[in-house]
Order: structure tokens, then C-alpha cells, then sequence
């Protein structure tokens, strides 16, 4: 019984080595993280002991925030408790893998708990490269914040390591450039090391366009990644914002429309179809923008109704600022601030999907 821990921090090229393992056979968790445009084969990432990780982590510094994370973690004894009962069901398997970011800070205390053998696969990848696709990928907003993030998961890992046994543990090293210009190789290397046959599926699964950093297009070069990813984040961050008032506010029935191109995109990605997939976002993106105003009016409108008037008000001046004429809004701001002045009731106007 072996157990293949993927250690790297994160966009690294973890996702894609854990992959492979899941096509070799490997078994990566019963219920495993969905797809995004950001990770369009998926992350083969565990779950169940991604929340254990995420509690530790909220133990440690009483903040589930990714974007600070430890520099080691502090789990209670409950929780190593939890993390020592999901590891003994693993341990009833033949070979079995796992793959968390997280795991920079929780591999010191997993190497106690797990008894049967471990192989360690880190996977490397320059700093820059990784740091710059945490925010194309929309999970940092900057990129001090993403260089401050990567920097202490890059530390509690490599601390980890400087910390094992030397010799116990056998180590495979990936480089995640090799991984997409020389996969046969690298991914004969992966099956040799963890001790299976290479399978057909696994070699497949890597696609050289996985390397998104740079993508032509004609004369041209796409950041596709970071096309995809922001325009996701466009959308994902306005339908977060409106669920809570679909009952309230008109306008929403467009997200039915976005949500399936956004699954279509996905596949599309994962088919190695990119330039297909950034005409299909980009096109979700030109949707967003033609109901952002709309939306954010009737936002507003709900927040009168509630006698919210500084929020409606807040929500006014931000529609105007950023160029959205749309007539009902300035009249609806007018109303509003007539609501304040007189305390009278009236109807504002709704807006139009337009911009």
C-alpha cells in the first residue's frame, strides 16, 4: 500500500500532476473539486480533506482568507483527530494520492499520521510565472497580494522539507515546463516512480496548450488565461451579488444564458479549443457589460424599497461614475434623493438591459 503525496504551492502544475495520477490509476478522493476556466481539466483535489485543511487553517489564524495564509499550522487535537480517521479510510486502499496546496502547511503533520508508505512528487515551477497566473486565474487581485501569498506557501513547504528524514521518504521531482514540452517522458517517469504501467489516457491528458502563458493567435498573442479567467470573474462576481435578490429584482434571467456559455467555454478549453473558448467568453463578457447597469440599478431600487437610502444612493453615483447613461438611472437617483429630502413615497423607473 502506497500513498503519492502532490506537494507544490499554488498554480503550480499540481492540478496536472495530480491528473495524470487519476489516469494511472491513482485514487485521488470520492469527491473531487468541479472544473473551472481556470482549471478547465479540473484539480483532482480531495474534498474532504480540503475542509480538514481549511479548518486548520481558520484555527490558526481564526481567518479562512486564502490570502493570508500561516506559516504553519496550529491544528487542535479535535481536528487531527478528524484528520487521523479520513487518513486510516485512505490507508484501506491500495495506492492513493493526494494534492492540496494546503498540504505546504499540513504535511508535517499527515507524515505522523500516515502509516503506510509515502512517495513524495513535488512539483517546481518559476516563482514569477506562478505568482502572475494566481491573479490571471482571478484568485488574487494583485500582484504584491499573490507574490506575499506564494511566498509563504514556498516557505512552510520548503521548511517541511528541510525537516524530513532524509532517504526515508522518495522524492520525484517535476518541473512543470518538462511536464508540457517533454510529457511522454516526464509522465513515464510519474508511472515508473509511483510503481503502475503507463496508460494511453494519462500521456493524453497533458495538452502542450496547458501552457497558457502566452498563446498565438495569427500574428497576434492572446493571454488566454488571463482573458478567460477575468472574464469568469466579471460574471461570477455579479451573479454572487444578485442571487440574494432574484425575487426582488428584474433582469436576472440573462444568467440562464451566461451559464451555459460558461459551461460550453469550459469544454471547449478542455478540449484544447482556446481560441474558440476566448470568442465564447468574450462574447459572456459583452453580456455581463449589457446588464451590468440594469442589474445594479435594480439593486438599488430593492435597497429604496427596504429604506436603504445610502446604499441605493452609493449604487447611483457608481453606475454614473462608471459611465452607464442610462436615463432611468439618473432619474431614479433624482427621485431618491427628492425620497430623502421630502420622505415621500413614489415609483422609481426600471432600467433597460442596455448600457
Amino acid at each position: 500500500m502506497s500513498c503519492i503525496v502532490v506537494l507544490g504551492i499554488p498554480r503550480n502544475g499540481t492540478s496536472a500532476v495530480a491528473g495524470i495520477l487519476y489516469n494511472l490509476g491513482v485514487f485521488m478522493g470520492n469527491y473531487l473539486w468541479e472544473a473551472t476556466p481556470a482549471n478547465p481539466k479540473g484539480f483532482f483535489e480531495d474534498k474532504e480533506f480540503w475542509h480538514i485543511h481549511q479548518k486548520m487553517h481558520k484555527e490558526t489564524t481564526c481567518d479562512s482568507s486564502l490570502d493570508y495564509p500561516p506559516l504553519r499550522f496550529s491544528p487542535t487535537p479535535q481536528t487531527l483527530q478528524e484528520y487521523s480517521e479520513l487518513i486510516k479510510k485512505r490507508e484501506e486502499l491500495k495506492l492513493w494520492g493526494i494534492k492540496d496546496p494546503m498540504m505546504c502547511f499540513a504535511l508535517p503533520y499527515f507524515l505522523e499520521i500516515v502509516k503506510t508508505d509515502i512517495k513524495l512528487i513535488i512539483v517546481r515551477r518559476p516563482f514569477h510565472e506562478s505568482a502572475r497566473s494566481l491573479v490571471t486565474s482571478g484568485f488574487c487581485k494583485s500582484i504584491n497580494r499573490a507574490t506575499d501569498r506564494q511566498g509563504k506557501y514556498l516557505y512552510a513547504m520548503e521548511e517541511a522539507l528541510s525537516e524530513l528524514n532524509k532517504g526515508v521518504y522518495p522524492i520525484l521531482e517535476i518541473n512543470y515546463q518538462d511536464l508540457l514540452c517533454n510529457s511522454k517522458k516526464t509522465i513515464t517517469g510519474i508511472a515508473k516512480f509511483i510503481g503502475v504501467k503507463l496508460a494511453n489516457k494519462a500521456v493524453k491528458f497533458i495538452d502542450p496548450t496547458l501552457n497558457k502563458h502566452r498563446m498565438k493567435n495569427g500574428n497576434s498573442i492572446i493571454r488566454s488565461d488571463e482573458n478567460i479567467s477575468n472574464i469568469y470573474m466579471a460574471y461570477d462576481n455579479l451573479k454572487k451579488s444578485f442571487d440574494a435578490l432574484k425575487s426582488k429584482c428584474e433582469g436576472l434571467n440573462a444568467f440562464q444564458l451566461l451559464d451555459e456559455l460558461v459551461s460550453n467555454g469550459v469544454d471547449l478549453f478542455a478540449q484544447g479549443k482556446q481560441n474558440e473558448a476566448y470568442t465564447l467568453f468574450s462574447k459572456m463578457l459583452l453580456g455581463v457589460n449589457n446588464i451590468k447597469g440594469a442589474l445594479m440599478n435594480n439593486m438599488a431600487l430593492f435597497h429604496i424599497k427596504s429604506g436603504n437610502f445610502v446604499d441605493a444612493e452609493k449604487i447611483f453615483n457608481t453606475l454614473i461614475d462608471e459611465g452607464f447613461n442610462i436615463d432611468a438611472v439618473r432619474e431614479n437617483l433624482h427621485k431618491l434623493r427628492y425620497i430623502k429630502n421630502k420622505k415621500i413615497q413614489t415609483t422609481p423607473c426600471v432600467a433597460e438591459n442596455q448600457k
